[in-house]
């Protein structure tokens, strides 16, 4: 039988691959480090990301959809959170076993410190790179998503910063989002943060 080779197209496919493992480590690592200091890890303040970020409740499984995770993983962060009183879990209307789960104030505020190194950082990486060609790669990157099969539900679209008027600030979100199903209130449980990674709606 004729071994399988890759056409042109198709290695460059595996080398994207390759170079996004590679990229992912590094990308992890300095998740790590960069709240070292205060406790967190790249899991749980992406967890804690993911909550902030959608419009309206989230259970574990929301949460390990959104990330690509399984659910298993997503439900030993969260319960660290829990332990910790960064999250809290409340009775869910819609499911009796599946639990909503909340940023508390106190991991409202530590999101907001991890935000803030975030955006410095981002910032930083951003002012030698043009701006089509971060477009670019992050519309490539959707498209691969979608290509490989996943069905799960988005992130809302990050929104233009809003033109400097005094303080800096956030535009509104696109409304235009994938259904879940579930109910389309906005429930913000953290205050909003501007972030390259993650857009919560902002809440004033």
């Amino acid at each position: 039988m004729k071994e399988p080779r890759h056409s042109e197209r198709g290695l460059l496919i595996t080398e994207i691959v390759l170079e996004y493992f590679r990229t992912n480590g590094r990308l992890i690592a300095w998740g790590d480090a960069i709240t070292k200091d205060i406790g967190l890890t790249s899991a749980r303040w992406q967890v804690m990301a993911a909550i902030a970020a959608m419009p309206h409740d989230v259970t574990v499984s929301i949460i390990a959809r959104l990330m690509g995770l399984q659910r298993q993983s997503v439900q030993r962060v969260v319960d660290l959170l829990a332990a910790d009183k960064y999250v809290e879990l409340e009775e869910n209307p819609h499911h009796k076993k599946a639990k909503v789960v909340k940023l508390t104030p106190a991991g409202a505020q530590l999101y907001k410190e991890v935000m803030r190194r975030e955006i410095k950082w981002a910032n930083s990486i951003a002012i030698s790179l043009k701006e089509h060609d971060l477009e670019a790669i992050l519309k490539f990157m959707r498209h691969l998503r979608a290509k490989i099969g996943d069905a799960g539900p988005t992130i809302p679209p990050a929104a233009r910063p809003a033109p400097e008027r005094g303080k800096p600030g956030c535009a509104e979100p696109n409304e235009n989002r994938r259904s879940t199903g579930r109910s389309s209130a906005v429930r913000d449980p953290a205050p909003a943060a501007c972030s390259p990674l993650w857009r919560a709606r902002r809440t004033g």
